[in-house]
């Protein structure tokens, strides 16, 4: 899997995703911090990174991932949403 970083983003991303419909927020957090490593640039994991910290009532790293998203997409409504209601 080190070999293909493509599938490692893909496969974290997966199971991030997973864990956040699960309910296992500290789990998703790990996964999606890791991710984000990988692809910094990348809103979707960033948001479910946000949707795991708010879940955890860390809502300073919620509103941090938020207002990153919100630096580089000013039109993401989902963020904007979000925000308003940490």
């Amino acid at each position: 899997m080190e070999d293909e970083p493509e599938s490692r983003t893909t496969i974290l991303n997966e199971l991030g995703y997973c864990f956040l419909r699960l309910g296992w927020f500290e789990e998703a957090v790990k996964i999606y911090e890791e991710y984000l490593k990988l692809l910094p640039s990348d809103n979707d994991g960033r948001f479910f990174l946000a949707s795991a910290y708010a879940s955890l009532k860390w809502t300073g790293d919620a509103i941090e991932e938020l207002r990153t998203i919100l630096s580089t997409d000013q039109n993401d409504v989902l963020a904007h949403h979000d925000l308003a209601l940490c």
